[in-house]
């Protein structure tokens, strides 16, 4: 079952209360045996149905702010979640770890799923910008890892997080998010490519596609007008010996050489 917000959840559970209060009112009217009572009386049936699986739901499932007494958990996570993914072993885990203690970090989109007292996704954003053509600086936000339990991939989790956030960041007054990524995934959340908004990659030609670079606009026109460059911010590049120390604080895993990898 796709996960969802518990805001989502409790809305559910108040359009199908409300309904079935309705429904409960109707069938008293109703002769007993008539076609019209059965089928109300099922109509009831599978509403109380429902709303047992929406308790269910959440009382077992929650997507709230990461807390400090989740950060080795969160971390082992997303070195679960990424292991031999790009490349033998991995180093977002590392990334992550570091992150929380630089200032572009957003903790106020720092969130969290957690499910039978078990966090099986993450999801971390850090702010960024754009240099554009004119010297200007214009500040976006950008994404990343987002880390789900390989048990737990291919089941929603990993989407709630991200339109959850998503929200969350236009509120707080985000003009356009970019991310680096399969756009085979990302353009279901309205990602489309940089350079069709004028924003390219860094050190890449701008006659040169790439498709890998997205951004979206959580202001309709924020970009409108603007040309320049992306660069992802310091805090992502790390150094191999730096990732080989922090990996060792881990339980040993084998690193794999596996066709599809980035490196």
């Amino acid at each position: 079952m796709n996960i969802y917000t518990t805001e989502e959840l409790l809305e559910a559970r108040r359009s199908i209360t409300s309904t079935l209060n309705k429904c409960e009112k109707v069938i008293l009217k109703l002769q007993p045996g008539k076609s019209q009572h059965t089928l109300m009386a099922r109509r009831i049936a599978a509403f109380r149905i429902a709303l047992d699986l929406i308790e269910r739901e959440l009382n077992s499932m929650t997507i709230r702010l990461e807390e400090p007494g989740d950060y080795r958990e969160v971390e082992n996570l997303t070195r679960e979640a990424f292991w031999n993914k790009y490349r033998p072993g991995c180093f977002e885990h590392y990334v992550l770890h570091r992150y929380r203690d630089r200032p572009e970090f957003v903790k106020e989109l720092d969130y969290v799923v957690e499910e039978d007292g078990k966090i099986v996704a993450h999801i971390m954003y850090s702010r960024a910008q754009i240099t554009a053509d004119d010297g200007s600086t214009i500040p976006i936000m950008i994404f990343g890892p987002v880390s789900v339990l390989p048990e737990k991939q291919g089941k929603g989790y990993g989407s709630k997080l991200i339109r959850h956030t998503l929200d969350l960041a236009e509120k707080l007054g985000c003009g356009a998010v970019a991310i680096t990524g399969d756009p085979g995934y990302y353009h279901r959340f309205g990602f489309v490519s940089g350079s069709g908004l004028g924003i390219y990659y860094n050190g890449l030609p701008r006659s040169e596609e790439a498709p890998f670079f997205m951004v979206k606009e959580l202001k309709e026109g924020f970009l409108e007008g603007i040309t320049g460059v992306y660069r992802d911010p310091e805090g992502y590049f790390v150094e191999y010996d730096d990732v080989e120390a922090f990996d060792a604080k881990f339980p040993p895993k084998e690193k794999k050489k596996l066709s599809g990898q980035l490196v």
